[in-house]
């Protein structure tokens, strides 16, 4: 299963659909890319870790799952996949010393920073689009 293909699977409308794969693409290639450049940034030695990219290119896919058939511009679905590497590979980063040293929340995985912040940061991103989508029809 690739994530465009999960991102797409219940749309009917074959524009949405084909916008949706798109979308999807191109998050998960800016998200991968970027990645690469956050990662060397964030490490001490400037050394690359194979787990931010990782990390980074499934937080791409997460943070269309929403919103992908509607985004217009393929810009946007671009920023949104830089945004979810950001979140991924900054969160794995700065955000785990703090959730083990003050919550006491242990996270092995990375599941937090994957899926759950770039899902949160795609669900405000559909809500955002929403309004904009709907105000601009009532504006007509």
């Amino acid at each position: 299963m690739f994530w465009p293909s999960f991102n797409s699977v219940l749309i009917v409308d074959l524009t949405e659909k084909r916008n949706a794969i798109c979308n999807t693409y191109y998050a998960i290639a800016v998200s991968a890319v970027a990645a690469f450049a956050l990662s060397s940034l964030s490490s001490r030695n400037g050394k690359i870790r194979m787990i931010h990219i990782h990390h980074a290119a499934l937080a791409g896919g997460v943070a269309l799952g929403f919103s992908a058939p509607i985004i217009p511009h393929p810009w946007i679905a671009m920023i949104l996949g830089l945004l979810a590497s950001m979140v991924a590979v900054l969160g794995s980063h700065c955000l785990q010393t703090y959730l083990n040293s003050v919550l006491k929340i242990h996270d092995t995985c990375g599941v937090h920073y994957t899926f759950g912040l770039p899902g949160l940061l795609g669900a405000i991103v559909n809500v955002i689009l929403f309004i904009i989508i709907k105000w601009a029809s009532l504006s007509r």
